[in-house]
């Protein structure tokens, strides 16, 4: 399971979108914070939002990091917090946040040319970063 999960990080990076347990005040003031990865898209849709709610207003903070967001968010001080990665689910629903996925982003790997090992599947990419593959003719362990 750990290898599976590993993998589909590999693959892509997740933006995440964590609600307050509790909905955002009636005021028109939404403080969001969180991951540098995701603050573009934000951006983008507060300003969006914005345009359409002219009254609102959305702070976007200095990109806290995972343990202070999730902190900030429980106790009130933001309304969304932003993660890239890392998150577990369970354990945030359990602490009575709804989580919302709303991005994907590939990642491409690349090499030098000088290295001699050509067309690797992604499962193989996988094996390397779960550290069952060395630097020896691409031999999975």
């Amino acid at each position: 399971m750990r290898l599976r999960w590993a993998c589909g990080i590999s693959s892509l990076v997740l933006g995440f979108a964590l609600a307050a347990p509790h909905p955002a005040s009636t005021s028109e003031r939404i403080v969001v914070d969180g991951s540098t990865g995701v603050m573009p898209l934000v951006a983008v849709l507060a300003k969006a939002y914005q345009e359409r709610h002219p009254a609102a207003v959305v702070e976007i903070g200095k990109e806290l990091g995972t343990k202070a967001r999730l902190q900030a968010l429980e106790e009130g001080k933001i309304d969304i917090a932003l993660a890239s990665h890392g998150l577990v689910v369970e354990e945030l629903s359990r602490r009575g946040m709804a989580v919302h996925e709303i991005a994907k982003v590939a990642v491409v790997f690349g090499v030098n040319a000088s290295v001699p090992v050509a067309n690797l599947t992604g499962a193989q990419v996988c094996e390397i970063y779960a550290l069952r593959v060395t630097n020896e003719p691409c031999v999975i362990r």
